[in-house]
């Protein structure tokens, strides 16, 4: 993964550890990660690329239902 450090992808991509970020409007960088990513070791690929499955994985719209459903119970149970 490879993007720009705009909106919330702070908060979830760390570059170099599960994905590849640079400043927004920085097509030098952006040139320089993309070259960075393709020259990596497939051993450097491997294990970045697993961390953002399980990056991924995380943030799913399933996972994240299914915190909102436990939030949701446990107010519920509280407001009783």
């Amino acid at each position: 993964v490879i993007s720009t450090d705009a909106g919330g992808i702070p908060e979830y991509l760390k570059d170099s550890y599960n994905g590849f970020m640079v400043k927004v409007g920085d097509w030098e960088g952006m040139s320089k990660k993309i070259i960075k990513a393709i020259s990596i070791s497939e051993e450097e690929r491997a294990i970045i690329s697993k961390r953002a499955v399980e990056t991924a994985k995380r943030y799913s719209i399933e996972n994240t239902v299914s915190k909102y459903i436990e939030l949701f119970q446990e107010l519920k149970t509280n407001s009783r």
